[in-house]
């Protein structure tokens, strides 16, 4: 199957900036995500984070310059991610860092609902974002799912998610797409 492109790619090179550009970071309160969100504000660009508790959206906007948005989002319910993009307007580059941190512990003993809610955040979360933010990112935009390496280098305890990385990357064996 042949998938055709249907935006122009943004051409990166050395000198590409992201001054004035809008970057949406989801799971921008912390971690990978807050960093992502420091980083794109040094380079010039104004940041919107995004999570489901508003605690973490209130400390992570205290530690971004001026100017940066912040709003509570919870990826797992449609109608909020539809609500969100809409009211953000047209952006440039998004980023999904969104999820809970899981620790299953003896596979013999997961509790199946953190699993689940960890897959929905992580995985269906993920594709909720990124379709209704197809609708609202400029041609020369893009989009980041985060997948880390636990796909890549499970530790004991961690076979859940390291098969939902592995799903979610869509190259099994070939490291995270």
């Amino acid at each position: 199957m042949v998938m055709q492109q249907t935006k122009s790619p943004a051409r990166f090179s050395p000198n590409h900036s992201l001054e004035g550009q809008r970057v949406v970071i989801i799971g921008g309160t912390s971690g990978f995500g807050l960093a992502t969100a420091k980083a794109a504000s040094a380079e010039g660009a104004s940041v919107i984070v995004a999570s489901s508790k508003k605690a973490n959206v209130d400390r992570a906007l205290g530690e971004l310059p001026a100017g940066a948005e912040s709003r509570v989002l919870d990826i797992t319910q449609e109608s909020a991610v539809t609500d969100f993009f809409s009211t953000i307007g047209e952006f440039d580059h998004l980023a999904v860092t969104a999820g809970e941190a899981l620790d299953l512990g003896e596979f013999a003993a997961v509790d199946l609902e953190k699993a689940r809610r960890f897959f929905e955040v992580r995985f269906w979360g993920a594709v909720t974002a990124a379709k209704y933010a197809a609708k609202r990112i400029k041609s020369t935009g893009s989009i980041i799912l985060t997948n880390g390496i636990i796909g890549l280098r499970p530790q004991k305890g961690w076979v859940i998610a390291a098969g939902m990385r592995r799903y979610r990357s869509g190259h099994p064996g070939t490291g995270p797409g």
